[in-house]
């Protein structure tokens, strides 16, 4: 539901001159967000080949790591946490594999 406040914001910015994106112009920049970092995620993963091997050990048993598309499955599904053993061992991976490449953040 839209807000007084968002409609305001709305009208400021039409008045401006400023593009307001459709729901379907929205909705296709979050897909093509969600492409994106499938991607980078599985870049990310398959320089580190015994990360990437990782992908085919249980519990996520890809017959090869370059079958992974990088998706890692939400935090929360159905409004209860996803500790489902697939997604932690997706989460651990990328992890380990962003941990390698930024030494200084963690």
């Amino acid at each position: 539901m839209t807000s007084p406040t968002d409609l305001a914001d709305y009208r400021e910015r039409r008045e401006a001159g400023i593009a307001i994106p459709s729901e379907t112009e929205r909705q296709a920049a979050m897909w093509t967000q969600g492409l994106e970092a499938k991607a980078r995620a599985a870049a990310l993963v398959s320089r580190h080949p015994d990360l990437a091997e990782k992908l085919t050990a249980g519990p996520l048993s890809f017959t090869s790591p370059a079958l992974w598309n990088g998706y890692v499955p939400p935090r929360q599904w159905g409004g209860a946490l996803n500790t489902s053993p697939q997604r932690r061992a997706l989460v651990e991976i990328c992890a380990e594999a962003w941990r390698r490449e930024n030494p200084t953040s963690v």
